[in-house]
Order: structure tokens, then sequence, then C-alpha cells
């Protein structure tokens, strides 16, 4: 039986939901038995080989060097990303995956300018002696082979639910594949294993800490919370789906003029998450955050990871 075939139909989720929704004042709460339909659309067959390639290696920053690696996906699709590890630091290095938000890219984390303030992130880590993985997300980067090259945002439109949902969950279960690779990996220690996530890349984050307990601490910046959100809320990837089956210590970043999501909207994903160790913290800003979120994270992660 392949990856793909082992999900169930999207109409048994349906049902169950369909059966138990919540009032449409209260923010979605999905049942154990909705959710355990659910989490199957995120099981993968462990046996299929990763064929794991490292295809390049850049020793050109000071205090890390890059390799681009790639492996086999749930899909049998190849997937690529880059592998950052420290050049100073005690191994094995605790590593912490990045998962990127809508329309970005692996490459973008290597410069200081770009929207998530990509490089500053991936410094930071390495000057802390932590290693880092960001993975190009389904139809993204290197990954729009599959849509013939055409804009992202033109084959996930607004209205494609279908390939939203297709888009997160393959990434989702790709992350989980990138988790076997890690633990291949010597210079990485497979029980210091941290995530973090921007805006779809939080979302993502929510799902794949509730999901995989190889995950010990996370982070989620701008993730888009509202219940009534058309493109993220739906039950087989929203966030509050998922954030009560969250038990890691989780640290939430918002911008306090972020549209996509209200204070009310952050605090409650907030209460939802089900781990003790929880804060939500906010920065003067719209969906992009300030530099100064990069020394907290950073910390967190750090803290979290001993």
């Amino acid at each position: 039986m392949t990856p793909r075939a082992a999900r169930p139909p999207l109409l048994a989720v349906a049902l169950l939901l369909a059966a138990r929704a919540p009032a449409a004042d209260s923010p979605p709460r999905v049942p154990d038995d909705a959710y355990r339909t659910i989490a199957h659309f995120y099981e993968y067959d462990t046996q299929v080989p990763l064929d794991a390639r490292v295809v390049k290696r850049d020793e050109a920053a000071v205090t890390y060097v890059r390799e681009k690696v790639v492996f086999t996906g749930s899909r049998g699709d190849r997937v690529p990303g880059w592998l950052m590890l420290p050049k100073a630091g005690e191994r094995p290095f605790p590593v912490v995956v990045i998962l990127d938000g809508w329309m970005g890219t692996k490459d973008r984390w290597w410069a200081d300018d770009t929207w998530p303030q990509g490089g500053r992130l991936t410094k930071a880590l390495a000057a802390e002696g932590m290693a880092a993985l960001v993975l190009d997300a389904q139809f993204h980067g290197e990954r729009a082979d599959a849509i013939g090259f055409q804009p992202v945002e033109e084959y996930v439109c607004d209205r494609c639910t279908n390939a939203r949902r297709e888009m997160v969950v393959e990434t989702i279960v790709d992350y989980r594949r990138a988790l076997d690779y890690l633990s291949t990996r010597e210079e990485l220690d497979r029980r210091r294993i941290g995530a973090i996530g921007f805006s779809m890349g939080g979302v993502m984050t929510t799902a794949l800490s509730a999901l995989d307990d190889r995950i010990r601490a996370a982070v989620t910046c701008v993730t888009p919370v509202r219940p009534d959100d058309p493109k993220w809320s739906g039950a087989e990837v929203g966030p509050l789906a998922f954030a009560p089956r969250v038990r890691i210590p989780a640290l939430v970043l918002m911008g306090r003029t972020d549209a996509l999501y209200s204070r009310a909207d952050a605090e409650a994903y907030r209460d939802a998450l089900g781990s003790s160790d929880k804060t939500l913290e906010w920065y003067d800003s719209g969906h992009r955050l300030p530099p100064e979120y990069v020394p907290r994270a950073v910390g967190w992660l750090k803290a979290h990871l001993q």
C-alpha cells in the first residue's frame, strides 16, 4: 500500500465533524474520533527508502556549512532542502526545522533582508551551536515542477481548497520524512529537535508538533488563527484542530496590526495549546515581524533543547 492510498477519504472526516459541529460563536474543537481520522492523512510508509543524498556543499559562510540535501518524499517525488551545520559548538548539535510561509522558499533563509529575516535567524542559530533544516514546501521553489512552474498563488487559489489541503498535508508529511533523515546524521542529536514556522509555516508547525513527538519545542510566528479563515481554518489543516494535542513548550509570536487574526484569535489559539509551558508575545508590527523576534525565538529554542 502506498502512503497516499493509506489516507482515508475526506468524506469520513466531513461526516464526523458535521455530527459534532461546535456552536457558531465558538472556535472549532475537533473531537477525538474525528482527530484520529484526520491524523491518518499525515501517516506515511516508513519502509519507503529515503534515498537521501548531499548534492552540494557550501562552506563560504563564516559560522556555518550549508549542504543541499534531497530525499524521497511521501509521494515518491524528490524533496530538496538546505541543512545548516555550525562550524563551532559541541556535537551532536540540536537541530531546528524551519517551516516557511506562503510563497516562500528554502533559499530565502540565507539573506538578512528577506521577509522572515531568514539570514538573521540561521546565523543566530549557528552562533548558539544549533543546526537547521529548511525544505521547499509542496508547489514552492524547486517543487513548483509538480505544477508546471506556474505561480503557486495561481494553482492554489483562494477557492482551491483541495490543492491547498494537499499542499499542507504533503509538506508536513515530508517534514516527518526529513526527521527520519536527520536521525541518520551523526552530527545531529535526534533527542533535541525543535521547529519554527512562519505564517503558513506556523499552521504546519502546529500540526507537526501535535503529530510527531520527535519535535521537543516549537515557535509559531504570525500564524493565521482566525477560526473563520477559509484558507487556513479547515479541520484537516487548521491550527485549532491540532493545538490541543501540542504538549511541548510553545512560543507564539504575533504582530499587533496583522490583518490575519485579532488579539482575541491569538489568545484563543494560545489557550487551546495543550502545553503547560506556553507564551504569547506581541510585536509592534504587521505580518512581518521585526528583527527583534530572532533572539527571542532562538533563545526559547536553545533553552528548551538543552
